[in-house]
């Protein structure tokens, strides 16, 4: 029996470097979004795009470093390990895993994105199919989520295209996504004096979780419907792989971007 050989690769590991994470913030001083890691405009996209070719077109005797973000360095904002300490692949790579919180995410129309700026809490809630009382993004000024949602254009041009095939995880309900960290940052008093460091959530508000839910849970309303994650689904069936156990979920991706579109252009 033949095996495949996988190598993996983390979005999270894509984040710029502590200073220029701190270069973005200074950059936008009155964004709240792009204060820390998280949002689209945080990540080296071309170092993503460099990592991901190098290993789609890996070959017996290749070596490939995969870079290694340590999010405990410098009180919990994280920074990017020397190469000397990145994650080195040797050989040819049949498959390559990879994963992040935000991948497939789409931007949204500007006229879209004005729109949902100008509905109340509870329009806001009908039209994204929240379970939950208070739409996060609505406490954002529009011109920030303007700029991050241009920033994920960059995204969708060049780190996406890299991607064959999207496969989505997504909870039962949105409201998950926040009781979920919450949890997390409870667990992180308890063994860190009330300090997640290893997280970057760590602060004496909430350890952190309010920072949580208004800077990274905003950019899951723009893409709540119809998809939680923008799936897109492109041929891999040149590579001699058969993907006929997917076939149901590329089916309903399929479907799914339709109706996205249908509900962006109106």
């Amino acid at each position: 029996m033949s095996h495949l050989k996988l190598a993996n690769l983390s979005l999270d590991d894509l984040y710029l470097s502590h200073q220029r994470l701190e270069e973005v913030a200074k950059t936008n001083p009155s964004n709240p979004l792009l204060s820390g890691r998280g949002q689209a405009g945080t990540h080296d996209l071309r170092l993503g795009i460099k990592v991901l070719k190098e290993l789609k077109g890996s070959k017996e005797g290749s070596q490939i470093k995969i870079p290694v973000f340590e999010k405990s360095l410098f009180e919990g904002q994280g920074d990017r390990l020397s190469e000397s300490e990145w994650v080195s692949v040797k050989g040819k790579v049949d498959v390559v895993i990879f994963e992040g919180w935000m991948l497939g995410f789409h931007s949204i129309s500007n006229e879209k994105l004005e729109g949902l700026c100008k509905k109340s809490q509870r329009q806001a809630k009908e039209e994204l199919g929240l379970d939950y009382d208070e739409p996060f993004y609505l406490g954002q000024k529009e011109e920030n989520l303007r700029v991050v949602n241009e920033g994920l254009r960059e995204y969708e041009e060049g780190l996406w295209k890299e991607i064959d095939t999207f496969l989505e995880l997504r909870p039962e309900r949105m409201g998950y996504v926040w009781e979920w960290r919450l949890e997390v940052s409870e667990l992180g008093s308890f063994l860190w004096n009330g300090r997640l460091e290893g997280d970057g959530i760590g602060s004496e508000e909430g350890n952190g979780v309010e920072e949580i839910k208004e800077r990274v849970c905003t950019r899951f309303h723009a893409e709540a419907k119809p998809p939680l994650f923008l799936l897109e689904v492109s041929a891999v069936a040149d590579r001699g792989i058969s993907y006929s156990l997917f076939d149901p979920l590329v089916a309903r991706a399929q479907h799914e971007v339709e109706e996205w579109r249908d509900w962006n252009d109106g």
